[in-house]
């Protein structure tokens, strides 16, 4: 009996999943041998491909391997998420008489995703610690915040997610207050209409920031004028009791010298 040979798309797999489980230690050697590998066995483009593979960050690192090696996990999570999109399109549909029924579920549903979540960052804290890197505060939120964009993400990120290979974090989407919440495809409209309101929202938000700093910047201004204002009319005011006191001074000067010069005009007549 002969074993069938892979397909190129079969041995490209294989390929992409031994990089992508190799630690972060091990990624460029593993790459480099692959390459090798792949180029011994005429695979060209898929060397080329290989090549190419950028080594991932470690939190990057830790979500691939939730995918390569915990896929029971990964495959519950990705559940949850296709459980919380039906629970939303029911919120989004429901009459008025069934809307809080939607309400509960999509609760629940959110809740249940979150759990998963939770799950998720456990074993990702684990791999991370299995290979020496230590977990930190930043290392969960970015590891977190991946997984709640993860649904959100363009198609070529989702693929890398769901097949192991993300190279780098996913950031929060940009509309965090409509999408990161309900993490599932909106109606076009509707995600138009919400999205062009944020947008909008944002503006307003900076215009008015804009405004108070400019009147914050006005009224600081203000008042150092008026500081400005009130210290120099006090040095007015000392420099004019100075001046008053220097003036009572010089008067008092002035008596004793005529009054010194009338009696030395006194004592020369008694000479005379």
């Amino acid at each position: 009996m002969t074993t069938k040979k892979p397909s190129h798309d079969e041995a490209l797999d294989h390929a992409f999943a031994r990089l992508y489980r190799a630690t972060p230690e091990e990624f460029v050697a593993t790459r480099k041998a692959l390459v090798a590998e792949m180029r011994e066995n005429g695979e060209k483009e898929a060397a080329l491909a290989i090549g190419e593979a950028k080594k991932p960050t470690s939190t990057a690192w830790a979500v691939n391997q939730l995918a390569l090696a915990h896929r029971a996990a990964f495959d519950d999570f990705t559940s949850a998420v296709e459980a919380l999109r039906k629970a939303q399109r029911h919120l989004l549909e429901a009459s008025p008489a069934k809307s809080n029924e939607a309400k509960k579920d999509f609760a629940d549903a959110r809740t249940a995703l979150n759990r998963k979540i939770a799950e998720l960052q456990k074993l990702a804290k684990a791999e991370l610690e299995r290979v020496g890197v230590k977990w930190t505060l930043a290392a969960q939120r970015r590891i977190a915040t991946t997984l709640h964009t993860a649904p959100l993400a363009s198609p070529a990120d989702l693929d890398r997610v769901a097949n192991g290979r993300l190279e780098k974090d996913l950031d929060a989407a940009e509309d965090d207050s409509v999408l990161a919440v309900a993490l599932g495809p909106l109606d076009e409209r509707k995600l138009a209409t919400r999205t062009t309101h944020h947008k909008a929202s944002v503006r307003e938000d900076d215009e008015a920031r804009a405004a108070r700093a400019r009147k914050d910047a006005e009224e600081k201004a203000r008042r150092a004028l008026e500081d400005d204002a009130r210290v120099r009319e006090r040095e007015a005011t000392k420099l004019e009791a100075e001046a008053d006191q220097a003036e009572a001074i010089a008067k008092r000067a002035r008596d004793r010298a005529n009054l010194a010069r009338k009696k030395a005009d006194e004592a020369r007549a008694l000479l005379d």
